[in-house]
Parts: structure tokens; sequence; C-alpha cells
């Protein structure tokens, strides 16, 4: 496991990766809290937190007596946008996305062209560079900016999630080309095209910025949109 993310988060997203991509279904029980521990070589507390926030977002239900189930309903009212990120050849591949950060650090607002509202003179600015990975391979560079505020809210997160923690999103696609170091990162020729996608997530005001790049050789990107409907009974 990635000592640089926390181990729940790892162990959240493995989970919640499980039930966007149609491993659990609704109404599947998932394993438990003691098959979990074994498998990922963790305490009971860090599964418990892990499934925890799992449960408050609508993605698990745990039923007295029986154990935890992928929930038929999720909980919150809202349209959520997710984007698979998926192999565009290879139909055996298991699709397992995962990061690692390349370069993490705190900078001063004086430092960078990204303009965050409460950019004030010296305002600390978190920065994350990472590469997204699907089963092992390099297939894309995330860079986000935000206030430091947020660090624990980021780290080791789908970008989907860090959407959640603004009330609106503007989205913007475009073609992007590689400089030297993101060829390199990338494994690909300089000046190779890439998918670029750029999120501004606002709470009143701008808080996060977000930009990702995407080989298009080698994935294809999905958007799904579906509702998040509240229901009394999950099961």
């Amino acid at each position: 496991m990635d000592s640089t993310i926390p181990f729940y988060l790892q162990v959240k997203n493995y989970i919640k990766h499980s039930i966007l991509e149609g491993e659990l279904k609704p109404g599947d029980i998932i394993p438990s809290e003691r098959e979990l521990m074994k498998q990922f070589g963790l305490s009971r507390s860090t599964i418990r937190k892990a499934i925890k926030e799992l449960e408050y977002e609508g993605y698990l239900v745990k039923v007295q007596g029986k154990g935890t189930f992928v929930s038929k309903h999720n909980i919150e009212k809202e349209l959520i946008k997710v984007i698979n990120i998926t192999h565009r050849e290879e139909e055996d591949s298991q699709n397992v996305l995962e990061y690692e950060t390349i370069a993490e650090q705190l900078l001063s607002s004086d430092e960078i062209d990204i303009k965050l509202p409460d950019s004030i003179p010296g305002l600390k600015i978190y920065y994350l560079e990472r590469k997204t990975k699907l089963d092992d391979i390099v297939v894309g560079i995330d860079e986000i900016w935000s206030s430091s505020t947020y660090i624990n809210e980021i780290a080791g997160r789908f970008v989907d999630d860090i959407e959640k923690l603004g009330t609106r999103v503007i989205e913007d696609i475009s073609i992007g080309f590689a400089d030297k170091k993101q060829a390199k990162i990338l494994n690909i020729k300089q000046n190779a095209p890439l998918l670029k996608i750029e999120k501004k997530i606002y709470k009143e005001n701008l808080i996060i910025y977000i930009q990702s790049l995407y080989n298009s050789e080698k994935v294809k990107l999905t958007r799904v949109n579906y509702n998040k409907e509240k229901a009394a009974n999950t099961l």
C-alpha cells in the first residue's frame, strides 16, 4: 500500500471502485471486517473507518446480524457524474485505478499562476502532482491546486470525490500536447496529443483547480450520470 495516502482511504477507494465498476453489485454483501483486515493487513479501526465513510455516502448499508451490503439505493438526492477510465483495447484487463504522488508541497500564492480568490500575498497553496495508473500502467497526470485548508480532503481521493468538496464544478475539455516532463512520465513522444480536462471547483468562490492529462491512445474515458435517490429501504 502507498504510505503517502491514509490507509483507510485506500481501502475506501478500493471498495468504492469495485462498486462503481460493477464488481460489487447492489445487494451484494462485502467481505467482513475480519476478512478485510486480513486482506489489507490493517487494524479493525482502519477498516471500520473506511466502511463508515462509505455508509455515510450511501454506498453501503449495515444490517445487524447479517453483514454490510452494497446499497440498492443511495442516500443523498443529487446528480452524480462519474468518469470511468478503462483500457482502450484490452477487454480482459482488471481496470484497477490508483494514484502515485510525484510532488506534494505548500507554495506561496506569489509563486504560482493559478489564482484562487483567497490567494492573498503569502498565503500557502497546497499543490499535488500525481500519476494516474491503470493496472500499473501510467496513463495520466493530475495537477491539483487548492487552499491549504483542503490538504487532508484531497490526498488519495478520486477526482470525482474531490468535486464533492464544492457546490459547483466547471469543466473544460480540450486537447493538450505533452511537454518534455509529461512525455517522460507517460512514456510517449514530446508534443504527443493528450486529452486535457480542467476542473474549477467552487464553494461560493473558487477553492480547487484540477488539471488532468490523459494518454488517449491508452485509455478511454466514459462519463456516467446517475441519480442518487433518497430511499427509506436500502435493501
